[in-house]
């Protein structure tokens, strides 16, 4: 996906998602996954629920008619997307799904909004929780999930950046095609594949949203309010499949 520097970003949602950036030096204390890349070092994290979350919330509510404004503004319920549990950053096999504030106004559509949201909430998390020092110029975004602008335009406006996306979404098998370039000599190095195989289709800019901030804060809380009761719910439902 063209990450062949250092200090770049990148974000690739499917079955999980992958959130990290490249450095130039070596953080042993992370928490993070981490270790050597091309060039420097490469940090990043893994989710464990965002894409059964994202599947459930197209099989249940469809994400055609989502207008993210109008679900901001009407207050659309939180959603933790945590359907199989989660990896980074909580670590939590105890974990589940949950929609907070669900009102008599809530639409379909805005429990559509809510799932998105919560995923785009799980990945930003992890960024957040990478502490990266020095913002990024933009996240590129690779996976199924990089083709729904809406889904890039909250990216973007959590990031505080530009998120890219890629002609090529499946990067995992275009990274071995560049590599496989490099080695028979198609190309010199990994950089020269990069500009020339990985290009640009569109950039989604951030928006002004002002009470997502607001809504990412809350949607901490929530987890670490509800950590236990998870713990319980889950002991719940093993008694209940003896």
């Amino acid at each position: 996906m063209g990450i062949v520097k250092s200090e770049m970003a990148f974000d690739i949602t499917g079955t999980s998602a992958h959130i990290g950036y490249t450095s130039d030096t070596l953080d042993r204390d992370t928490g993070m996954v981490s270790g050597p890349y091309f060039v420097g070092n490469v940090y990043y994290g893994v989710t464990a629920s965002c894409g059964a979350a994202l599947d459930f919330g197209i099989q249940n509510f469809g994400f055609d008619n989502i207008d993210i404004q109008s679900s901001l503004d009407k207050g659309a319920p939180i959603f933790l997307p945590y359907l199989s549990g989660e990896r980074a950053p909580i670590w939590d096999s105890f974990a589940r799904g949950m929609f907070f504030g669900i009102s008599c106004d809530t639409k379909k559509e805005d429990l559509a909004y809510s799932v998105l949201e919560g995923v785009a909430f799980s990945e930003y998390h992890v960024y957040e929780t990478l502490g990266i020092k020095d913002k990024p110029r933009a996240i590129v975004t690779a996976g199924g999930a990089a083709k729904d602008k809406k889904f890039n335009m909250l990216k973007a406006s959590l990031y505080g950046v530009p998120v890219v996306t890629l002609e090529e979404k499946d990067t995992s098998a275009y990274g071995a095609c560049m590599i496989a370039a490099v080695a028979t000599g198609i190309y010199p190095d990994i950089i020269g594949a990069s500009n020339d195989m990985c290009r640009i289709e569109s950039v989604s800019e951030p928006a002004l949203l002002p009470k997502l901030r607001e809504r990412y804060e809350l949607y901490k809380k929530l987890y670490e309010t509800n950590k236990e009761n998870f713990i319980k719910f889950c002991e719940l439902r093993k008694e209940r499949e003896k």
